[in-house]
């Protein structure tokens, strides 16, 4: 597994991102169907309204995200349109799993498998990231993708683990995505549990949360 460490404005944070997996991005990822269907919707209302949902309550994701597509080299349209592809289709080929339990000494332990494209299985990473504003976290990375919906901590010690949930209700709405990486600057479980259920959301994600000294 590759390890990479990234620091910087929210543009430098995805421009490092996409360069990362801009290979990945231009030789398989746009070779897919699920690609295709998703980026064939890139002008559609539903696709516009949550751009503009993104860029009045999220701006720095929003520059995340204009990093990430100068990063890959694709249009933004492209690229933001990728990222809400669990938004605008209701069925995705991926889907992962995580177990949580607790010893009989008390210790709570969250697990968590990825299980995404297996053609991607090269060419993911670890990126532990450190930007000028917001919370310092480390997370599991997709090519083409901004962090926070496979499995990350942040530096307040805040575990996230996302599962996909093929929801059929997909109201007008932020994306799971961009919730699920605004959820990496909250500094406690209430608040990530704020930022992830505040409306109005469109797709669904299920979300595993723990914290570091929270029982």
């Amino acid at each position: 597994m590759k390890k990479i460490a990234i620091h910087g404005s929210a543009f430098e944070i995805g421009q490092q991102l996409g360069e990362f997996g801009r290979e990945a991005w231009h030789q398989k990822l746009t070779l897919t169907a699920l690609w295709q269907t998703v980026t064939a919707m890139k002008d559609a209302d539903q696709t516009v309204a949550m751009r503009a949902l993104v860029q009045a309550h999220y701006p720095l994701i929003w520059q995340e995200l204009e990093g990430l597509a100068a990063g890959l080299q694709a249009p933004i349209e492209e690229v933001f349109a990728w990222n809400c592809r669990g938004d605008l289709v209701r069925s995705t080929s991926d889907g992962c799993t995580t177990v949580a339990g607790q010893r009989a000494d008390g210790v709570l332990t969250i697990a968590h498998n990825e299980d995404g494209f297996p053609q991607l299985r090269d060419d993911c990473a670890i990126v532990s990231i450190r930007p000028d504003s917001g919370m310092a976290f480390a997370s599991f990375a997709y090519p083409g993708s901004i962090c926070g919906h496979t499995v990350a901590v942040n530096e307040k010690g805040v575990v996230n683990t996302v599962n996909n949930i093929r929801a059929l209700h997909r109201p007008e709405g932020v994306p799971r995505q961009i919730l699920a990486r605004a959820a990496l600057n909250a500094a406690t479980l209430d608040e990530a549990i704020a930022i992830l259920t505040t409306p109005p959301r469109a797709g669904s994600f299920h979300h595993t949360l723990g914290q570091m000294g929270d029982s």
